[in-house]
């Protein structure tokens, strides 16, 4: 993957926008459940997104940082007393993180 990043330009700034972005996730404060309305469909997704791209970050860069401020949203995440089981998408949304 890093051998594709480095040849192809477009590759370069898309890993590079990414990367940008997780830094500006590193100091913000880990997800909290907090409903919008009856759904907790936002932060689930937050959650899944957040895990995501702050993972592909550490594994393409080996920056602990990336692995240290995953680990916290995760911790956060599993803190939370449910993921509104009274709403499939929400629930669904949660399995999706664990499948990660």
């Amino acid at each position: 993957l890093m051998k594709k990043i480095n040849k192809d330009p477009y590759w370069k700034e898309l890993h590079n926008n990414l990367l940008e972005s997780c830094d500006k996730i590193i100091d913000q404060p880990a997800s909290e459940r907090v409903m919008e309305g009856i759904r907790l469909l936002t932060v689930s997704r937050r959650v899944l997104a957040r895990v995501f791209n702050l993972s592909y970050a550490y594994r393409t860069t080996g920056q602990k940082k990336y692995a240290a401020r995953v680990e916290k949203e995760m911790l956060a995440a599993a803190d939370f007393s449910d993921w509104n089981p009274s709403h499939f998408l929400d629930v669904g949304d949660h399995g999706a993180c664990h499948r990660l």
